[in-house]
């Protein structure tokens, strides 16, 4: 498991993105938090927790195991939710994060269910007067 990106909670139960080091047995782990997209001051941007190596025990969570992140995240994230490689609340999250913050559309789906993220902007190549 050495080496596979993953998602870990922190302490305010946000995820954060993170790389294996080392499996330490009994569910636990010692990873090296990264930064999201767009990071610039030395923590996690999100939860604001540094990007130290810790460690971690996902013996609690669903499964037993850390949660594996996405591959091939496109630059604008996936459009519909269903082809992310790994489907659970840490995916689904970021790829909500990352469609919100590219800024080209708020509408993600998921099969025929659209998720709408408020963008706090108006998108004239999405609305007319005619809409």
């Amino acid at each position: 498991m050495e080496g596979a990106k993953v998602y870990t909670q922190g302490t305010d139960g946000s995820w954060c993105k993170a790389t294996v080091l080392a499996a330490l047995g009994g569910g636990k782990y010692r990873v090296q938090p990264e930064p999201w997209e767009g990071a610039k001051d030395g923590t996690d941007n999100v939860s604001n927790q540094s990007l130290d190596p810790v460690e971690v025990d996902a013996s609690n969570m669903e499964g037993g195991t850390l949660p594996f992140q996405n591959s091939s995240m496109p630059e604008n994230g996936f459009p519909d939710m269903t082809t992310l490689d790994h489907l659970h609340e840490a995916a689904l999250l970021h790829n909500l994060r990352v469609r919100f913050f590219a800024g080209g559309c708020p509408y993600t789906y998921t099969a025929d269910i659209v998720i709408a993220v408020n963008p706090y902007a108006w998108f004239p190549q999405l609305y007319t007067d005619e809409m």
